[in-house]
């Protein structure tokens, strides 16, 4: 199915949701043609259209197919050309991009513009963000957070990067939001637990068990300041209830959820 054909099996156009987020296609004349630093988070696949982006001095040329990031640290101007354009796209808020560099390190690295691979595959991933985000309210859209990372995941490349280095692909699958036991964990890397344990260990520092505590802690913190709800978090961390992820982060921090945001913590 080529794109002209899905766009016109879904709406047109979703853009900015509940968060800040959005997501979406754009098949028009531009609406500006310089876009200096705003505070958003943006991944805009181009699949129509030629332009310019600036970010720290370097300058990259935005054409056909390519892939333009904007992050909210960086210092950029976009000019695109005043011609009809076809883009997909997704936009987070400033204040989930520090959980996705939590999630996603390989982000800091990234140059701003790049050309996808496994095109088809990417397109799934987008679609997918977007029929999921279309049947959620803005009070639930922290449920679509997994299918926004993999999308990220896919169409930076990071996903083929990761599938190369089992550790790399055990720690993803610790800061999923799954119930997957360390063993299963171990299995999918292509390795029984203990010798999964032991080099896991040995290039992150800490046990498997430990990283999943602590990455879900730090994920929890800056959900918390997001504003979400102690039981949005937990369901979003795939913690089984209330009482387990609020138990796991006292033990952590010394402090419930709840005082933590107010500022006791």
């Amino acid at each position: 199915m080529d794109i002209s054909e899905q766009l016109s099996r879904r709406k047109y156009h979703i853009g900015k949701l509940g968060f800040g987020c959005g997501v979406g296609t754009a098949v028009e004349k531009p609406a500006y043609t310089n876009q200096i630093q705003n505070f958003d988070f943006v991944i805009t696949w181009i699949l129509k259209g030629q332009g310019r982006y600036t970010e720290s001095g370097q300058t990259y040329s935005l054409h056909d197919g390519c892939v333009c990031m904007r992050r909210p640290d960086r210092d950029y101007r976009l000019a695109l050309k005043q011609e009809i354009g076809i883009r997909l796209y997704l936009t987070l808020p400033q204040s989930v991009y520090p959980v996705l560099l939590r999630l996603i390190p390989e982000l800091e690295a990234l140059p701003p513009v790049w050309e996808p691979t496994r095109q088809d595959a990417c397109f799934e991933a987008f679609w997918a963000v977007y029929d999921r985000m279309a049947e959620l309210s803005s009070l639930e859209l922290y449920n679509a957070l997994p299918t926004m990372i993999h999308y990220i995941l896919r169409i930076t490349g990071i996903e083929k990067q990761r599938d190369g280095d089992p550790i790399l692909r055990g720690r993803l699958l610790l800061e999923e939001g799954n119930a997957l036991s360390v063993t299963e964990i171990a299995r999918r890397c292509g390795m029984n637990y203990h010798t999964f344990r032991k080099h896991f260990t040995a290039s992150q520092g800490v046990s498997p068990v430990q990283y999943r505590i602590r990455y879900r802690v730090s994920v929890a913190k800056q959900l918390l300041a997001a504003g979400l709800s102690v039981g949005e978090i937990a369901l979003s961390l795939g913690y089984p209830d209330i009482y387990s992820f609020t138990h796991q982060f006292t033990a952590v921090t010394g402090c419930s959820p709840t005082e933590f945001r107010e500022g006791r913590g």
